[in-house]
């Protein structure tokens, strides 16, 4: 199925599902709301799009999780999963069944993976470059600071029948956002940083490498405590 198209029939789906849930429980403030918000978690069936590919089209297993909308609500314990693919969150109910969450009612959710990790995913406006425009995407935060290191979780198509890991890492700072590679020469190149400090924190005591998310997720960090930022 054509992916706009399959995404178009969702989101019909999804608002009649949310007008239904807007008419319930009132009482934000009692006791029992989250329990309510766990119980009538809304949106359309989730159907796999890619039947019979190869490949990992999520982050990861069923997480317990928690939601936050943006009317302010959030929900805690529910089972969710990110669906790489459609970058879409997903949630299961008591009946095992799974359901899209639309996306223009979340603002953010994050995962608790069982070795005690914390997966924070927020809906960002970005620019993507396969894309004409800007769109809104959910973008796993690895790094809060003045600097923040972000990742856009995708997977695309690639041999018929193959599915690829295709990750986007963006710096944000000062409102804008910059795509970034795991190479060193691309932290150099950021304006609002000192090329002179940024080269010594990465070669100084055996240096840092950012060939891969850790080394760049250690970079940024360290630059964010030590470094000088260019206004």
């Amino acid at each position: 199925m054509n992916r706009k198209l399959f995404l178009v029939i969702m989101g019909m789906v999804a608002l009649f599902a949310a007008q239904a849930q807007q008419n319930g429980y009132k009482c934000r403030s009692c006791t029992d709301y989250n329990q309510w918000m766990l119980l009538n978690l809304s949106g359309p069936m989730y159907i796999n799009p890619l039947l019979g590919y190869k490949g990992e089209r999520f982050f990861g297993s069923w997480m317990k999780g928690t939601l936050h909308f943006e009317n302010g609500d959030s929900v805690i314990g529910a089972d969710l999963r990110y669906e790489k693919y459609l970058d879409e969150v997903i949630f299961m109910n008591d009946e095992f069944r799974t359901g899209f969450l639309p996306k223009k009612r979340i603002s953010g959710f994050k995962l608790y993976g069982d070795g005690g990790e914390n997966f924070i995913f927020v809906k960002r406006k970005i620019k993507h470059a396969m894309e004409t425009d800007s769109a809104f995407h959910f973008l796993q935060l690895l790094t809060r600071g003045k600097m923040e290191l972000l990742v856009y979780r995708r997977t695309v198509v690639g041999d018929p029948g193959i599915l690829l890991s295709a990750d986007v890492y963006y710096i944000y700072y000062g409102g804008r956002y910059y795509p970034i590679n795991l190479k060193r020469r691309e932290l150099l190149k950021l304006p609002f940083v000192s090329r002179k400090e940024m080269k010594h924190m990465l070669w100084k005591e055996g240096g840092i490498d950012v060939k891969n998310e850790t080394g760049m997720l250690k970079a940024i960090s360290a630059y964010n405590t030590t470094g000088t930022f260019l206004e």
